[in-house]
């Protein structure tokens, strides 16, 4: 198959190994609902670290990726139908498990709140993009917690990447009309 898209998806600092490790979207052509991810770890000066790239073969195009200095892993936001994340061993960006959300809806983005030990795990259930607070299990806590379509526009806007400073998640939203940029309240 011939790659149709390969799109920058998320990055995140991985503080064990001091290096950014970036998450990359494949999607093939003629190929319905495929795609991979390709994880690449670079040097704090974004110099690529020999031997570091890895494919996680079949699980979507990806959505967002974060690390969790707690458990010193990194969590990706897989996409394209699944309500799992994949979690990484930082040190040789290896696949070790699913982690199951107990939301039934398609992930597409997450990030980690040290301060706080939560998740935000963005979501498309069928009709718009929903952030839900998760505890460190992966256990909803929050199920109301930012609707695009409540904050911004009635129009459909995709979930793109985010940040959390001192507790308060700032999220990138695109749409037809044009970006936003949401704070959690």
């Amino acid at each position: 198959s011939i790659i149709q898209d390969y799109s920058l998806r998320g990055a995140c600092y991985d503080s064990a190994n001091d290096r950014i490790v970036v998450a990359y979207g494949t999607t093939y052509s003629g190929v319905e609902d495929s795609g991979d991810i390709v994880l690449t770890a670079y040097d704090t000066d974004f110099n690529p670290i020999s031997d570091m790239s890895k494919v996680i073969s079949g699980v979507g195009s990806g959505g967002g990726l974060c690390y969790n200095a707690k458990t010193q892993k990194i969590y990706v936001a897989c996409g394209d139908g699944h309500n799992q994340i994949a979690r990484i061993n930082p040190n040789n960006l290896t696949f070790e498990a699913w982690v199951t959300s107990s939301e039934p809806y398609n992930v597409s983005n997450i990030l980690y709140d040290e301060d706080n030990d939560i998740y935000y795990i963005a979501f498309y259930n069928g009709s718009s993009n929903i952030w839900i607070v998760h505890n460190n299990a992966f256990t909803s806590i929050d199920k109301h917690f930012l609707s695009v379509a409540d904050e911004v526009s009635t129009e459909t806007l995709n979930v793109e990447q985010g940040i959390v400073i001192d507790g308060q998640m700032l999220q990138l939203f695109a749409g037809s009309s044009g970006a936003f940029l949401i704070q959690n309240r």
